[in-house]
């Protein structure tokens, strides 16, 4: 049981393992100051149960990043941890794939209260952030008031996608998927997967992007 933590800054990164360590028992804690150092542990990847991933490094954007360790580890949940809450940068974490977004100020218990949420397969976002999320993103145009995620889950299930299938092609967990499928359902108002293609399809939102 592995959580690999990526901050180019020590004090924080020694503070932040040892809450970790403290508080998940028996979970290995490992550092790295920067992207490049931590795909060095590539071949622990697959044993990874989660990434914490800062932003913001000298000569690496950690939204650059991100897709890189989607795609070298498409089964572990990948949480942006920054002092930045530009929406701009949530959205670009989300639609990466990141499975969370912690802002650097939320206090210790909040910290490690999302990341719990994730571990047990849930996504994160503190409720104001959230709430100027999805108001932009309900200003694109999206009627129904899904995000871009999932107008992207929407449109692969319109084409049979299967929840497992949808994870390995958008690079993000199972569980995250189910939840977004939930959201997609609730939000048109469906009760399955059928009816929730047949409504979208009334709306003009099959083909949206």
């Amino acid at each position: 049981m592995q959580i690999l933590l990526v901050d180019d800054h020590t004090l924080f990164r020694e503070a932040l393992r040892n809450l970790l360590e403290q508080n998940f028992g028996g979970r290995r804690i490992i550092e790295a100051a920067s992207p490049q150092e931590a795909f060095r542990y590539s071949p622990l990847f697959d044993e990874l149960d989660m990434v914490l991933l800062d932003l913001d490094f000298p000569e690496y954007n950690g939204l650059e990043a991100l897709p890189t360790f989607r795609l070298a580890a498409p089964a572990t949940p990948v949480v942006v941890l920054s002092a930045s809450e530009k929406l701009s940068d949530v959205r670009h974490a989300f639609r990466g794939g990141a499975a969370g977004y912690i802002p650097k100020t939320i206090s210790g218990h909040a910290m490690l209260e999302a990341i719990r949420q994730v571990l047990a397969g849930d996504i994160y976002l503190p409720a104001g952030l959230a709430v100027a999320f999805d108001e932009t993103e309900q200003d694109s145009g999206n009627t129904a008031g899904l995000t871009g995620r999932q107008l992207e889950i929407l449109q692969l299930m319109a084409d049979g996608r299967t929840n497992k299938a949808i994870a390995r092609m958008t690079g993000i967990t199972e569980g995250t998927v189910k939840l977004h499928v939930t959201a997609v359902l609730k939000a048109l108002g469906a009760g399955n997967r059928t009816e929730a293609v047949v409504v979208a399809g009334r709306m003009g939102l099959l083909g949206h992007g």
